[in-house]
């Protein structure tokens, strides 16, 4: 990386009116330094020193050029002018708060931003191809078109190598945990995640451009420079690489027809001197960066995927007889073989520019914001969209200004590769599918779920973990889920897209429709139950015991229970979460109040899709006698079956009725199996 640099300018355009209004959002992006301390110092004649980040005033212009024949450079531009930003106002104060050790331990919290390179917090090392990332392809992938090969053979996978990837993954005894100290770098990856943060940090700016759209009738780019009079520009003239600057390709845009814009990669700003004669060329081949530049310019996804599991090994994709025993909901996928192709650019090596370098050209995409739809509904609903709930700041405690901030919006849903046993020398793995959808918020846990299975409770420490207690997620404390109304229920259908998100949290708004052709823009499922019943509930039985004779006048039958969430998707009960949650509660209760019923029982209702149950009579025979047996395996000779209904379900309490069977027991000389109408005598 270039000694100076310390800044990174990024591009990222996001709606065109149809008109003369182009909505772009603007990155500033420091490099690993100290915000608090002088960008640069001590360098002399070369490069003067330059004001702390937190002080300076940065001011933007746009460059664009009309067409794409030519690569952006600092000097090749059809039309420049100087912009008009929002300047952020709490930067001290913010910068100030997170240093505070109550929020971060910052390794290099007074560092001096003479040399960077001597971070300890530096970019990973270069990877080869076959070592860097690799993603299973699901069958859901492979039937959403005419799929034959993988791109990209080793790293996008059809064979069992990620399940056995899966089931040998054992705990890596070279494994460190990582300490608590983190860098500045780190620090500001935290405040891009949170778009207020982003906003008040001077990360982010967002802006309106007038233009006209002739300029970009066969498309072209645009990117963003300093001002002059802004902080950094002499620094700038001094060494163009002090700020690294990144343009968006702009497809061709036509009057009277408005579109989402999105900025998939981003392509780097190349230095050209006034006496150079010809233009610079970017170093490596960027032959599949322009077409997936096109392909995503409107920041859909192209081929969108769904799955429900059928197996309780939830990484089968086919039934193997063995039911689920809880509901995983959905699983969704997308792109699979694009996201794979975006993590190997960062970080494996690219020949097309030389042994251990990589390619200078980031992805935009920072995440993704999914929407459902019922079929038969009336419109697209995002599994993204949150607002702070009513009266929390979620800046208070690191801005102490009397202005309240709340924000309503979409929270990106980020995918990653990981390490299967923490182990660095091998590859990483994307996961199999990238989502799960279970009824609820795609961004904020289940609060459901934490209130059924007590999960914020009863957690013991754990030296061999690191575990302290019961994990609180404070996310549920400060947003809740907008706009969904949509239920998640066996036997209906659903249909989901995906809208990417870039680093300044800029999407197509929910409203838009993509414009670009697709593959299968949108996937499809049908939502059934695999999850088979538990046991019936017989009251008053007990075991039997050999040679003994065991009578009872009746058998009192209850239906199965069925837990969380399946039961919930039967979408049966009124208050299906309530009634789990007050059970639960009674169970605690009683336990505490008389030790001998201190085993918590299954926490579950009764299974609402069980209307009769099916009673088979079996003889047992002599031992190792399997001749009559249903199995094969048992020493019992089946003698008939019968079908007895429960009652009428009118209300919620009706599903726990009884069902009393009457048992009568006879006296047989003689048997006739498989005759229900005349069983002996």
């Amino acid at each position: 990386m270039d000694t100076n640099r310390r800044f990174t300018i990024m591009t990222f355009p996001q709606y065109f009116d149809g008109d003369k209004k182009l909505t772009v959002n603007i990155l500033f992006l420091p490099r690993n330094q100290n915000p608090l301390n002088k960008a640069i110092e001590g360098h002399g004649p070369t490069i003067t020193d330059a004001p702390a980040f937190v002080d300076a005033n940065i001011l933007f212009q746009s460059k664009i050029i009309s067409g794409t024949e030519l690569f952006p450079n600092n000097l090749n531009f059809t039309k420049v002018e100087n912009v008009t930003t929002l300047a952020p106002t709490n930067k001290v104060p913010l910068f100030t708060t997170l240093a505070d050790p109550k929020h971060f331990n910052i390794q290099n919290l007074g560092q001096s931003n003479a040399n960077l390179d001597s971070n300890k917090d530096k970019t990973n090392p270069v990877r080869s191809l076959s070592n860097s990332v690799k993603k299973y392809l699901p069958l859901s992938y492979q039937h959403s078109f005419n799929f034959i090969a993988p791109v990209q053979p080793g790293n996008g996978v059809l064979d069992d190598s990620y399940q056995c990837a899966v089931r040998s993954a054992t705990p890596n005894p070279t494994f460190k945990q990582t300490f608590d100290a983190i860098s500045w770098g780190k620090v500001f990856g935290y405040i891009l995640r949170n778009k207020l943060l982003g906003l008040e940090a001077g990360f982010i700016y967002n802006l309106e451009l007038t233009i006209d759209s002739a300029l970009f009738v066969n498309g072209g780019w645009l990117h963003f420079d300093l001002a002059d009079g802004s902080d950094y520009k002499v620094q700038q003239n001094q060494d163009d690489t002090f700020i690294k600057k990144y343009a968006a390709r702009i497809p061709a845009l036509k009057a009277g027809k408005p579109r989402s814009l999105f900025a998939a990669n981003l392509f780097p700003v190349l230095f050209k001197k006034p006496t150079d004669l010809t233009d610079p060329s970017p170093v490596g081949n960027f032959d599949n960066i322009f077409i997936e530049a096109s392909e995503y310019d409107d920041g859909f996804a192209k081929i969108v995927h769904a799955f429900q599991p059928v197996s309780q090994n939830i990484i089968l994709e086919e039934s193997d007889g063995f039911h689920p025993t809880v509901d995983a909901g959905i699983r969704l996928g997308w792109d699979d073989e694009q996201i794979l192709a975006w993590y190997i650019r960062q970080m494996a090596e690219d020949s097309s520019v030389g042994a251990g370098q990589r390619i200078d050209a980031p992805t935009g995409v920072f995440g993704y914001h999914i929407d459902v739809m019922e079929q038969g509904g009336t419109g697209w609903q995002s599994l993204n969209l949150v607002k702070t709930k009513k009266g929390v700041n979620p800046l208070k405690d690191i801005l102490k200004d009397p202005v309240h901030r709340s924000f309503q919006g979409e929270l990106p849903f980020q995918v990653y590769p990981s390490s299967l046993d923490g182990n660095n020398t091998k590859n990483f793995w994307l996961p199999m599918y990238f989502a799960s959808w279970n009824g609820h918020s795609i961004v904020l846990p289940d609060k459901d779920a934490i209130d059924i299975y007590l999960l914020e409770e009863g957690v013991k420490p754990d030296g061999n973990t690191n575990v302290t207690g019961s994990p609180k997620n404070e996310l549920l404390k400060i947003y809740e889920a907008v706009g969904l109304t949509t239920k998640l229920k066996y036997g209906s259908i659903y249909d989901f897209r995906v809208r990417m998100t870039d680093m300044t949290h800029g999407s197509p708004r929910p409203g838009l429709d993509p414009v670009n052709d697709a593959i299968t823009p949108n996937a499809n499922c049908h939502f059934k139950r695999y999850v088979a019943p538990s046991t019936i509930r017989i009251t008053g039985v007990t075991y039997n015991v050999d040679g003994s004779v065991y009578t009872l006048p009746s058998m009192d039958i209850q239906r199965p229970l069925l837990g969380y969430p399946a039961v919930v998707y039967c979408d049966k009960y009124k208050d299906p979460v309530g009634q789990l949650v007050t059970r639960l509660q009674k169970q605690l209760k009683d336990a505490k109040i008389d030790p001998s019923k201190g085993q918590i029982e299954a926490v579950g209702l009764a299974d609402p899709d069980i209307d009769s149950i099916e009673i088979t009579v079996e003889v047992q025979a002599l031992n190792m006698d399997y001749q009559l047996s249903v199995s094969g395996k048992e020493s019992y000779a089946f003698l008939y079956t019968t079908l007895r209904k429960f009652s009428p379900v009118v209300k919620d309490d009706d599903y726990d009725s009884t069902l009393s069977i009457p048992v009568k027991f006879k006296d047989a000389h003689v048997l006739k199996f498989g005759d229900p109408a005349d069983l002996g005598d």
